[in-house]
């Protein structure tokens, strides 16, 4: 008989641009972390979407200044920094870029989102041992409407001992 995975759950947060400072949140996570009884969150999957804040609508040209492009940072950690950290930091679970630029009126010329790093190019995802995930955004330009990021995360819990979760804590500062 074959056996059966665990199942899997989904964790959502939303974050909000202000203006061009950097927003950060944490997304508590420390009811499905035990680091002493060897239990970590294994995060198999990550979704970044953008959306207007007002209305929940896309992202279009006339949000931002005339003949301009946009750019917005978006990234989850299970560490907390002042900035945007590269993808090359070990905490980083997923990272993404929305770029618009407009033609100086409502007609967005150009819309592309990148998602650099995905747990699902992991051989088994992202094995979080941390309490809680750090969850920034970051826009280039000042809005006219702000914009809503949402971070999801397919979750399993998984035990793999108090050693191994350890070494997965130590491993995210390295």
């Amino acid at each position: 008989m074959a056996r059966r995975s665990k199942p899997t759950f989904l964790l959502r947060q939303d974050v909000t641009t202000d203006d061009t400072t950097q927003v950060q949140e944490v997304m508590d996570i420390s009811s499905f972390v035990d680091v002493p009884n060897g239990e970590v969150l294994l995060i198999k999957r990550a979704w970044i979407n953008y959306c207007d804040a007002s209305a929940g609508h896309g992202v279009i040209a006339s949000m931002f200044a005339a003949s301009s492009g946009l750019c917005i940072s978006a990234s989850a950690c299970t560490r907390t920094f002042a900035q945007m950290q590269s993808s090359a930091e070990p905490s980083t679970i997923t990272k993404g870029y929305l770029h618009v630029h407009g033609d100086g009126g409502q007609d967005t010329t150009f819309y592309r989102e990148d998602t650099l790093l995905e747990p699902a190019q992991f051989e088994d995802g992202f094995y979080c041992a941390s309490s809680g995930i750090t969850l920034s955004v970051d826009s280039s330009l000042a809005l006219s409407t702000e914009i809503k990021v949402s971070f999801i995360f397919e979750c399993q819990q998984v035990k793999i001992g108090e050693a191994a979760a350890l070494a997965k804590i130590v491993s995210l500062t390295q």
